[in-house]
């Protein structure tokens, strides 16, 4: 099912670490994504959010996920490790909304910000590493066009046990 008129993306505010704050602080979110899990403070998160918005020129590209209905935003995605001589980056989603996940808004937020990367910014290839046991990131990328490409055995540590990620990447002409 088709998501593009129902989420839009736009420029963090930092004024969006009062929504954020709740997600870096959840647990469960924090234990499907690849990142260590941290407690962190509203400064922190304040500080985190005001860097991503306003700081670092193009180092960086950072998005906000919103429901074009309400405007709420649901979650971040991201290109980071930006190369322009290659025309590479890291992705990178978080739907910190429990009630929006699974309902297609990731992939649609990918989607758009690859669309956008590669129109704007000539990136070609775009990275991603996922947890292995997180089904439904891996999907959300395939419907995207990302393909599997590796398997990085025991590289991250969460929940007291050393963890494997799936490396999948997308090429500009495989978006779908």
């Amino acid at each position: 099912m088709e998501k593009k008129n129902e989420i839009y993306l736009r420029a963090l505010e930092p004024d969006d670490y009062r929504q954020t704050i709740g997600w870096r602080n959840d647990a469960g979110l924090w234990n499907m994504l690849g990142g260590m899990r941290r407690f962190v403070a509203a400064a922190y998160e304040k500080n985190w959010m005001e860097e991503a918005a306003c700081g670092s020129g193009d180092a960086d590209v950072r998005l906000a996920i919103c429901l074009a209905q309400t405007g709420q935003m649901i979650g971040i995605v991201s290109a980071t490790a930006i190369n322009r001589v290659n025309g590479s980056c890291v992705s990178h989603l978080m739907i910190g909304d429990p009630a929006s996940r699974g309902r297609g808004y990731g992939s649609e937020a990918l989607r758009q910000m690859a669309r956008y990367m590669i129109d704007e910014q000539r990136i070609h290839r775009f990275e991603a590493k996922v947890l292995a046991d997180n089904v439904a990131s891996i999907r959300a990328l395939e419907k995207v066009g990302y393909r599997r490409e590796g398997l990085l055995r025991e590289s991250v540590f969460k929940e007291g046990r050393f963890q494997d990620q799936v490396v999948m990447a997308l090429l500009a002409p495989e978006l779908r």
